[in-house]
Parts: structure tokens; C-alpha cells; sequence
């Protein structure tokens, strides 16, 4: 079976152009490098902790932020910590969560 993966800012963007807005459904995804960054606020909130591939993330709100990037707020499957991370470095599986 084939997976494919999507980046949230190209889900977000698929949101927007449906006019809902924000995309706020939670969608099942990882992150798709190396401590990735789970801030309290998106670009440069408090880093509360970091995603690795394979611990897995849920992804409820994305909005593009004052860097001009997506934001997902996430929850890691594996630490519990709750934040924002750089929609570029999440992928979303198409599950739902």
C-alpha cells in the first residue's frame, strides 16, 4: 500500500480555498524532521518541547502566521505536548483524530 503524505500548510491551503477559513477538523500526521519545534505561540513562542518521525501528531487548527508560513497546533502522540509547529515540517496521513 502507498502512502502519501501532505504537508499542513498545502492541507491548509486547501481549506482556505474552500472558504472555511481555518482548517479546524484534527487530521492525523508526524513531523518530518528532527526536533521540530512545539511553540506556545506561533514563529517565536516558547519552545514547550519536540516532535521526531514516528511519534506521531494530531493537527487541529493551521493559520498562516506574520512569517507568511502555515502553522499547525498539534498535539505529539507520544509526549502529550500541545503547541505550534511550522506546517512545512508536519505531514497529514488522512486520518482522522
Amino acid at each position: 500500500m502507498r502512502k502519501t503524505f501532505v504537508t499542513v500548510a498545502a492541507a491548509a491551503s486547501a481549506f482556505l480555498m474552500l472558504g472555511t477559513g481555518v482548517a479546524s477538523a484534527g487530521v492525523h500526521g508526524d513531523y518530518l524532521g528532527s526536533g521540530i519545534a512545539i511553540r506556545r505561540s506561533p514563529v517565536s513562542g516558547t519552545i514547550d518541547g519536540r516532535g521526531y518521525p514516528g511519534q506521531g501528531e494530531c493537527t487541529t487548527v493551521a493559520q498562516k502566521a506574520s512569517d507568511g508560513y502555515y502553522w499547525g497546533y498539534n498535539r505529539n502522540d507520544t509526549t502529550r505536548v500541545v503547541g505550534w509547529s511550522r506546517g512545512d515540517y508536519l505531514s497529514v496521513d488522512g486520518r482522522g483524530c
